[in-house]
Order: C-alpha cells, then structure tokens, then sequence
C-alpha cells in the first residue's frame, strides 16, 4: 500500500487498461520473520477486488471457514461480531499503476480495519 498519493505521470496511471475489471483471490499468505508462511485467512481463501477506468479500487477478503460455534450460546452477538472481524477485511480508494515497475499502488481511503486509512 502506498502512504502518499502522486500525480499522474507518463510512468504512473491512475488505471491500466489490462487491470480494468474484477480479479479473483487465487492464494493469501505472509512470511514471518523466520521464514515461515502464515495463513492469516485460512488455506482456501476467498476474495475479489475491482479497478475501474477512474483509477478507483475496491477489495474483499474472506475466510470462508469459520471456527466452529462454541456450545455455550450466552456470548451470541458478541462472538458473531468477533468472528466477522477475524474472518473478512476490505478497503478502497484509488489505485495507480507504475508501469516501469509493474507495480499497483493502492491509497486506502477506507477500511474495515481503522489503521489502514490514508495508507
């Protein structure tokens, strides 16, 4: 994610034509710092994300395996809220396309998760 955005220039676009469209989430993982992989949305993650010719960008993430219900049903609202938090993310703004580096940058606007705005 970029933390700045910048104008337009003959390297940069707000969109590429090959981008436009909706793209599906094929896998999801994260190195630590020990070399190891994390899966933060399971092994079979699901997502999509939009570019339109605007320059405008949305993403949704999804773990499609919630953890199993607990039995005791006293916590009912609260953990369905808790696991919708841990299960899904998604953000938008607009995105730029550096073609010299093969690169998209995204400029967070808004974002399930609070920190990600204005990254």
């Amino acid at each position: 994610m970029a933390a700045s955005s910048a104008p337009a220039t003959a390297a940069t676009q707000p969109s590429e034509p090959r981008l436009i469209g909706t793209w599906y989430l094929v896998s999801y993982e994260l190195q630590n710092g020990d070399g190891g992989t994390l899966h933060p949305l399971g092994r079979h993650p699901q997502g999509q994300i939009m570019y339109d010719k605007a320059g405008n960008m949305s993403c949704h993430l999804l773990n499609p395996d919630p953890p199993a219900r607990p039995t005791d049903a006293s916590n009912g609202a609260a953990y369905e809220a808790r696991i919708s938090y841990d299960r899904y993310s998604s953000y938008y703004g607009p995105y730029e396309v550096d073609l010299a580096t093969r690169t998209v940058h995204h400029h967070v606007v808004g974002s399930l998760m609070p920190g990600w705005a204005g990254t």
